[in-house]
């Protein structure tokens, strides 16, 4: 497998969303399909055709799941909001594996990242049909010194699960749904996801349960497995 494509999958499933909105609003429940844009500069003919083209987040009261079609099949990821876990679920190299990362673990990953702090703009725009707002990514140095790093757009018109998005180091503080943003994924590749359609619906509690067939392994494991 290629190595570009399992570094892509691994950072779209690291996604999640957002924190508590306005308490007088009924909790939301439902899908978002989101459209992937790379930038494919320098990436091989071979990735690119491999490459996913959009991403689908069902969020549910406790949990949220996204799940990313490939070539390889389905790749998913599902955030227990209760207990604050992170469990991905891959289809790799013939071998269904998953791998559970716990709220401490997660936590001492966001180390790893710099400081950002986010600003709301009164700059707004449409999105999927939603009113959306900009928020400008500020990234802290060491000194305390903030520099824009980018920016998003985001909804304030839902009301999600306070832990909606814990472990996202950029938009932890965010409240609201993500609508439009980048990440970089590795190998000095950008992705933009855009949201394309949000549905409000109720979600089956079988969509967030984990299947038998799927064999629970360490990162390091999963390393060796695909050669890193």
């Amino acid at each position: 497998m290629n190595k570009t494509f399992v570094l892509l999958v691994i950072a779209l499933l690291s996604l999640a969303f957002s924190n508590d909105l306005y308490p007088q609003k009924r909790s939301f429940t439902g899908k978002v399909i989101y459209k992937i844009n790379l930038d494919y500069t320098g990436l091989p003919d071979e990735a690119r055709a491999m490459m996913p083209t959009t991403v689908t987040t069902y969020i549910g009261n406790e949990k949220v799941k996204t799940e990313i079609a490939t070539m390889m099949g389905d790749q998913q990821t599902i955030l227990d909001l209760n207990e604050k876990s992170h469990t991905t679920l891959m289809d790799v190299m013939g071998q269904k594996l998953a791998i559970k990362d716990s709220y401490e673990e997660l936590m001492k990953q966001m180390n790893d990242f710099p400081e950002f702090r986010i600003e709301i703009t009164n700059e707004t725009m449409e999105i999927a049909g939603l009113d959306c707002k900009k928020v400008l990514i500020k990234k802290v140095s060491p000194d305390g010194k903030e520099s824009i790093d980018g920016h998003a757009w985001f909804t304030d018109k839902f009301k999600l699960n306070p832990a909606f998005n814990f472990n996202n180091p950029t938009f932890k503080d965010l409240n609201g749904l993500l609508m439009d943003y980048e990440m970089m994924t590795g190998n000095n590749m950008k992705m933009k996801l855009t949201a394309v359609e949000v549905n409000s619906q109720k979600i089956k509690d079988s969509e967030f349960e984990i299947p038998s067939e799927y064999k629970f392994v360490t990162r390091q494991e999963l390393s060796r497995i695909i050669g890193f």
